[in-house]
């Protein structure tokens, strides 16, 4: 897992192939109203997913974790904390692995949890169990999936 500012993204270029071109899109997006929406920036390699919706609180998100894909979230707008664990860790799978949709749900705890705090972004690797939209707000984000090669 990486936390940092956007203002610091190039130090995390060299890491994957795709990553310039996520940090790209979240520093246009950031700056624009972008309804929620799934755009495919490179096929599926590179997919960038506007959401909104309402929060939740602890309790009510499960940890989720995946297999081929790296996530880059980005909150636009709305106090959030993402829940966090590794996932050699989580022991109760409340749902398997689905592979059409790259996700797998545990029911454990988050170890940690993650102020999502303006120009914040997180990166997930596929050791990374976690919970988004936790908050008693509605949040607007960016997640960019970006495909492992």
């Amino acid at each position: 897992m990486i936390i940092d500012d956007l203002s610091h993204a190039n130090r995390y270029l060299p890491i994957h192939p795709l990553f310039k071109e996520a940090f790209e899109f979240i520093l246009r997006a950031h700056t624009q109203s972008l309804p929620p929406q799934k755009i495919y920036l490179k096929d599926e390699r590179l997919i960038a997913i506007v959401e909104a919706r309402e929060g939740r609180k602890r309790g009510e998100v499960p940890l989720e974790a995946h297999k081929k894909y790296i996530d880059m979230q980005y909150t636009l707008s709305g106090q959030e904390e993402i829940g966090w664990k590794w996932k050699g860790e989580c022991q109760h799978f409340s749902e398997p692995y689905q592979d059409e949709r790259d996700i797998m749900f545990f029911s454990d705890q988050p170890s940690l949890w993650i102020p999502m705090v303006k120009n914040k972004f997180v990166i997930f690797f596929p050791e990374d169990a976690h919970a988004p939209f936790v908050s008693n707000e509605h949040i607007n984000k960016i997640i960019v999936k970006i495909a492992i090669e």
